[in-house]
């Protein structure tokens, strides 16, 4: 599902550039759950909202893949640093008008790691 962070995947086609040296903070990754009808006011004409929020927030927001069926709900990937997610959730939930998540860092299960 996160397997597209490679130059020429979709994070190049929603213009997600780069995170650009955060210090060396370490990575995290959250889900931020909107209604599917507010999806729109969150990615914007030709992606340009999602742009922006990724730009003016350093985080990487995506539109999950793995959506579950049939659902009223749409899922957004987020991931950065802390205060990165933080940012972008609360824009995100300002565009879309919608509460935001209470983030505190290691909020999303992820995967196995080492």
């Amino acid at each position: 599902d996160y397997q597209d962070r490679r130059p020429g995947g979709d994070r190049d086609r929603y213009g997600g550039g780069g995170n650009g040296g955060n210090g060396g903070g370490f990575e995290d990754e959250t889900d931020f759950k909107v209604p599917a009808d507010k999806c729109g006011l969150i990615i914007g004409k030709g992606g340009e909202t999602i742009r922006e929020i990724n730009r003016a927030s350093g985080a990487y927001v995506e539109l999950s893949r793995s959506q579950p069926p049939n659902s009223n709900e749409r899922i957004f990937k987020v991931s950065g640093s802390p205060d990165q997610i933080q940012h972008a959730l609360q824009m995100m939930s300002e565009k879309a008008g919608v509460p935001s998540n209470d983030y505190n860092g290691r909020q999303g299960g992820g995967g196995g790691g080492p």
